[in-house]
């Protein structure tokens, strides 16, 4: 099973790859295409040293606007070789205890990969926390995830992702999940410094339309001027201007508002374990022929049970919001993870492996419940030059966790020890981060 859901992770990651970079690696990138129609090598060009003379006719407002739609070009130019890097950031945390003889380390590290920010992305994120306990090494939670967004309109972009999950507090051994769906976004609130700055170097507004008589005056002196198609050319100028619009909001805003509405497929599995004090014998204590105690001799025995669940569907909804101001970031998001029919309890067998106590007859139990969870983060982020600073809490709660009946695999002669053990319900993480961002 791991390895079907390995094998579905890589055709994916193959799937959503090849878009992306086709999509921003083309043959005719906007760069081409500018350097094709108005003969600047933008890699050295300054716009606002334009030479305005070799334009015929024209007013010094004309002049401005030509300066100001050539600026923009460049910015353009700039932003699709941006979308085109690789971007990420590496960080780490450190926890430590001792107490005695007795030691425990805890690190937390990860990693973000980026391509592309608008109208698509790609980005591959791990992130893991270890424990060293007197030298034994401990995964306890870990997540890699694989996500491809998709802008479909303004305000409106699709998603697809995979993810592998796995929480020791809560004995999740793995989990596999699959997801498809909308983000519906706006973003808003004051523009960062940088943002502000970018338009007013600009000079031509960002988001408006730029008007066709700018282009024409721009191309004035173009030896072949009157066998160029102006509208085709400005539909590709609109295009990627849409674009570039659509990059700056989501780098510079200062307040993200979005809700995520999809569906996710899962598939886990779950380790439950349980250390036993199984009582050996009693004996009875007597001085000068009268009973004092009984004492009970134990010796202790830990049971792991194993159990795989069955690949389900859920519903996935999750708020989100993000605010910004100068380096640093406040974001919050809550995944409710729903059954498609919510109000729809749900019904799970409970057994005890029949080969624990072959003198005796199996326990079985129906345990019923509506199976939801839900995933709550809450992070502050300060980012200063390439290093980020991020303090974050994580509040995971499972409404339906993994349980089975447990025993010793040697029961007592005295006294079945069985009683029903189930996973944790709660788990809160917070963490403290460095890292450092690359591109």
């Amino acid at each position: 099973m791991k390895k079907l859901y390995l094998l579905i992770l890589t055709f994916l990651v193959s799937s959503v790859t090849p878009s992306i970079v086709v999509s921003q690696e083309g043959s005719d990138s906007f760069k081409d295409f500018v350097e094709k129609y108005f003969g600047n090598n933008y890699s050295a060009y300054d716009p606002s040293k334009l030479d305005t003379s070799i334009f015929q006719n024209l007013e010094e407002i004309d002049k401005s606007e030509i300066i100001g739609f050539h600026k923009l070009l460049k910015y353009m130019i700039q932003d699709e070789l941006d979308q085109k890097k690789m971007t990420g950031s590496v960080g780490f945390g450190l926890n430590t205890d001792n107490a005695g003889d007795n030691s425990q380390y805890r690190l937390s590290t990860g990693f973000e990969l980026n391509r592309g920010t608008y109208p698509e992305r790609l980005e591959v994120s791990s992130d893991v926390e270890v424990t060293l306990n007197n030298g034994l090494l401990l995964e306890e939670v870990s997540n890699l995830v694989v996500s491809y967004d998709r802008r479909i309109s303004d305000w409106v972009e699709s998603y697809g992702f995979v993810r592998r999950h796995s929480d020791n507090y809560m004995s999740v051994d793995e989990r596999y999940e699959l997801g498809v769906g909308l983000v519906f976004e706006k973003y808003t609130g004051k523009l960062s410094d940088k943002g502000e700055s970018i338009l007013r170097d600009l000079d031509l507004p960002l988001s408006d339309t730029i008007p066709l008589e700018i282009i024409e005056k721009s191309l004035s002196n173009a030896a072949d001027f009157n066998s160029l198609d102006l509208e085709e050319i400005a539909d590709r100028i609109e295009d990627q201007r849409e674009y570039a619009e659509g990059s700056f909001d989501s780098q510079y805003s200062g307040l993200r508002l979005a809700f995520l509405a999809g569906f996710n497929g899962e598939i886990e599995q779950n380790t439950l374990s349980e250390t036993f004090n199984v009582p050996t014998s009693i004996d009875s204590v007597i001085r000068q022929g009268e009973f004092i105690r009984m004492d009970t001799s134990f010796r202790s025995q830990r049971l792991t049970r194993s159990l795989q669940s069955d690949f389900i569907w859920r519903l996935v909804l999750r708020p989100t919001i993000s605010w910004r101001k100068g380096a640093m970031t406040i974001s919050w998001n809550a995944y409710f993870k729903l059954p498609l029919l919510f109000w729809q309890e749900n019904e799970r067998s409970i057994e005890e492996d029949e080969a624990l106590d072959e003198t005796l007859p199996p326990i079985r139990d129906v345990q019923r419940g509506t199976d939801w969870r839900l995933e709550n983060r809450l992070a502050l982020t300060i980012k200063k030059g390439p290093v980020t600073t991020r303090l974050s809490y994580q509040y995971y709660y499972d409404n339906f966790p993994a349980m089975a009946y447990l025993a010793p695999r040697e029961p007592s002669p005295i006294i079945r020890n069985v009683h029903l053990f189930q996973a944790e319900k709660h788990h809160h993480i917070v963490r403290l981060n460095l890292a450092y961002n690359f591109r």
